[in-house]
């Protein structure tokens, strides 16, 4: 996650502004949930450890995600990688070879500074186009397990799992460069946008998806946030300020599909907290702390997108090697494959598998 604004802060501007934006009262500008959440039946029909693997359904695409293979690519990523060093390049080459050897035709987009690899499968034109990323860049004299092995891990693992479905839509799937250094390599793809004549109906940014810890006061929250939204903070409270749940951050454009990652997260006991950011803010200078990720890039773009993450520095203590190693034996893997899970569930019912 790019260190733009290093404060922990990243989750309360939102709570704390809504009210003066018009946007509804505190109890509607955010979710958090502990408890699962009612879904479609359709999605629960089997329980997350009973599901068979199968490329018919949302379900099964679910269960099709391995998380032995998703260990392996994380375990790959995760030594240091700053832009320029042998892993950088090592882990481009990993998404570069991944994408090519399951069959989607793959790009290397060099944009003067940076390098983004870019895997596309191309459906029928009248379907969705779905970009699902992580940035593979990290800073120097880190691991970058949490950040952003575990996204980067995340797009291999679906790009897998996707190779040899059955789908109407389009899958585009992204390594992007330079996110460290101010989301540099997504902006380039974004400016690009309209020259490539892509017409991106969501975006899926992965940002950390694998601290979690179940101990009480294990996850910051805003001291205001009390005071402006009393039941919701209750509600955390309730749940003893315990980090253990996947943070959902989408502007309005991409309503529809962030409420559909979040149906799949809950038939995957995936315990969410969902924000969705008004288009008055995505773009304001409050919302700072909100932006980032490469998910920004598309806000600016308007194009309708969502990040995915576990909080970084609000609950990681390893964030950016400040307090310790970012290594994986500090994560929490079966929690961030529910994610997985989770996305590739999403991605089926949008991509319209057949």
């Amino acid at each position: 996650m790019s260190r733009m604004h290093k404060t922990r802060i990243a989750f309360h501007w939102l709570f704390l502004v809504l009210p003066s934006l018009g946007c509804g009262g505190g109890g509607n500008a955010t979710k958090i949930d502990t408890a699962v959440a009612p879904v479609d039946t359709r999605l629960t029909a089997d329980t997350p450890s009973t599901k068979a693997c199968s490329m018919a359904s949302a379900v099964g695409m679910r269960a099709c995600v391995s998380a032995a293979r998703y260990r392996e690519d994380l375990e790959f990523v995760a030594q240091p990688r700053s832009p320029g060093s042998a892993h950088w390049q090592a882990v481009q080459d990993r998404c570069a070879g991944r994408f090519a050897e399951l069959g989607y035709t793959v790009e290397r987009q060099a944009y003067g500074t940076g390098v983004n690899v870019l895997g596309t499968r191309v459906g029928d034109s009248a379907n969705p186009t779905v970009l699902v990323s992580a940035h593979y860049d990290h800073i120097g004299d880190c691991p970058g397990a949490d950040d952003d092995g575990t996204g980067v891990a995340a797009v291999l693992e679906l790009a897998r799992v996707f190779s040899t479905a059955s789908y109407a839509g389009t899958l585009v799937l992204a390594c992007w460069d330079e996110e460290e250094r101010g989301l540099l390599g997504s902006k380039a793809y974004v400016a690009e946008l309209k020259t490539r004549g892509t017409k991106l109906t969501a975006m899926m940014g992965f940002e950390m998806l694998g601290y979690r810890s179940s101990a009480p006061y294990s996850q910051t929250m805003p001291k205001d946030f009390e005071s402006f939204f009393p039941e919701a903070a209750s509600k955390v409270k309730a749940n003893e300020l315990r980090a253990d749940f996947i943070g959902l951050v989408y502007d309005q454009m991409a309503a529809s599909f962030g409420v559909r990652v979040a149906t799949h997260a809950s038939a995957e006991l995936l315990p969410l907290m969902e924000i969705m950011v008004p288009a008055a803010l995505k773009s304001s200078a409050l919302a700072a702390d909100l932006r980032r990720s490469d998910h920004a890039s598309f806000w600016d773009g308007d194009v309708p997108a969502i990040m995915i993450s576990d909080t970084a520095d609000l609950r990681n203590p390893h964030y950016h090697c400040q307090g310790g190693p970012d290594v994986v034996a500090d994560l929490d893997l079966d929690f961030a494959v529910k994610v997985v899970r989770a996305a590739a569930g999403t991605l089926a019912e949008t991509l319209v598998v057949r």
